[in-house]
């Protein structure tokens, strides 16, 4: 009957703080370790270091409190700072590879009973033998020693540019949230105006009609664009109540309550669309003469060809790794010193070590070293794909934008052309020289005209967004 007693205790704080400084590679521009230790995530995953709780939000909304809200407490920013977090954890593991391990043991073993001898014979031995003391053991992969930690640092790099993509996409989406808000309450504005209207001029005929200066034609009429004005509101609103409860989703925000954006007092200049579109101009200017062009500052800004990047360099360090693997040996070293002897507190002081050398020479590492230059490739041609793409949408977002300013200008003709329309048909029908179904298309043609200028203002900022975006401009 054998047994066997023991206790072991790793103790791998030693040293980190030295190899942990000697192995980290530089941080690169954006969301640091430093600035993810700030902060604080609940059971859900929401961040808990907010400045503002959400009970001192007012029912107006701004559009520096939805940017705020998006990025401190959205679940895809909860998301990428969770990432971050599981990359940042890894890159401390494989730096720790060069640490040794420490461990405090006392062990027994004992033998009572039969055993075997070379002969075949059974003998009864009764044998006991004991250890107490602190080891020191260290097996070291040189391969992964030399090129792991660089390569994690450099995965951590790529998931940092991918934090700072993530904050950009949710700002961006915020953004564009509040301004299809913000387009319904201009849309519920011009609506209830054209209701007020439509209403005095019913009345008006109501009281031509009862006084037999007008027919009842024109009355019912005039009933009828009232209803119909009426229910341009009720759709205005609806559409108003559907853009404020997915912006209230975005945010994570009750859906319930009546949230409202609140537009400052020049909507061009708070979005920044002008002072965007001539920094776009001269730099297209600029680049005929040297200067970088939209594609060109694309691929110096955008975070996600950062993280592409850094994991074409990740996977080269591993590629690199996994070919010299063979040549690499791996290092083994224990140190024991403490009692041996029969019992605990019986035994005689005695330190034992061990050095040696191994190469592992498996027919699988020259699968291992093909996969890595598979993951290599791989990696080169997905950023190949991605400079692809980002050149793609910044064409496309400026071809949008140009396209929005134009929609812009021409709204704002056909606003001037309609109001004046309706002024003419409304002093020809109180003058009694024009129908009253003329004064009714002027004023449908000047509601429509009072919304397409509405859309087409926030159409414009929300192509300057998405410019700004795919070009990879922080805003």
């Amino acid at each position: 009957m054998n047994h066997r007693f023991g206790t072991s205790l790793p103790v791998l704080a030693i040293g980190l703080l030295v190899c942990a400084s000697s192995c980290r590679g530089p941080h690169p521009e954006g969301l640091t370790e430093a600035g993810f230790t700030s902060v604080h995530l609940n059971g859900g995953g929401r961040n808990e270091g907010q400045d503002q709780p959400l009970e001192a939000l007012g029912r107006h909304l701004q559009l520096d409190q939805v940017l705020d809200l998006a990025e401190e407490q959205g679940l895809d920013m909860a998301l990428a700072r969770t990432r971050l977090s599981v990359s940042a954890a890894e890159a401390q593991m494989a730096r720790a590879v060069w640490i040794p391990e420490l461990s405090l043991s006392a062990d027994t073993w004992h033998n009572d009973g039969l055993v075997q001898a070379t002969n075949g014979d059974f003998t009864y031995v009764d044998k006991r033998n004991a250890r107490e003391g602190v080891g020191l053991s260290l097996e070291l992969d040189l391969a992964d020693a030399l090129f792991a930690p660089r390569a994690a640092n450099e995965r951590l790099t790529a998931q940092r540019s991918l934090t700072d993509a993530a904050r950009q996409a949710t700002r961006q989406r915020a953004a564009i949230l509040f301004l299809n808000l913000l387009e319904a309450q201009f849309e519920v504005e011009i609506a209830l105006e054209a209701r007020t209207h439509a209403q005095e001029l019913e009345r008006v005929e109501r009281a031509r009609f009862e006084g037999g200066a007008s027919l009842e034609v024109n009355y019912q009429r005039a009933v009828a664009h009232t209803a119909q004005v009426s229910a341009l509101v009720v759709e205005a609103d609806r559409r108003r109540s559907v853009a404020a409860s997915r912006l209230a989703l975005h945010l994570d925000l009750d859906p319930g309550r009546n949230w409202q954006a609140q537009a400052p007092l020049s909507l061009e200049q708070w979005a920044g669309g002008d002072d965007l579109m001539a920094e776009l101009d001269s730099s297209e200017e600029g680049s005929e003469g040297g200067g970088p062009s939209l594609v060109e500052r694309a691929h110096l800004q955008r975070p996600e060809l950062a993280a592409a990047q850094a994991r074409v360099r990740a996977a080269r360090l591993e590629a690199r790794g996994e070919s010299r693997r063979w040549l690499l040996p791996t290092f083994q070293a224990s140190l024991f010193d403490g009692e041996f002897g029969p019992e605990r507190g019986e035994g005689s002081d005695s330190m034992v070590h061990a050095v040696g050398l191994s190469w592992n020479l498996a027919l699988g590492m020259a699968g291992q070293a093909k996969r890595a230059r598979a993951y290599e490739a791989q990696a080169v041609l997905e950023l190949a794909q991605l400079q692809r793409l980002i050149e793609a949408q910044v064409t496309e977002a400026r071809a949008g934008l140009e396209a929005a300013v134009s929609r812009h200008d021409l709204a704002q003709a056909r606003l001037a052309a309609a109001d004046a329309g309706a002024r003419l048909a409304e002093e020809r029908h109180a003058a009694g020289a024009g129908l009253m179904l003329e004064a009714l298309a002027a004023q449908s043609d000047l509601v429509g005209a009072r919304m397409a200028v509405a859309r087409a203002r926030v159409d414009r900022l929300r192509a300057t967004w998405i410019l700004a975006r795919a070009v990879g401009q922080d805003r």
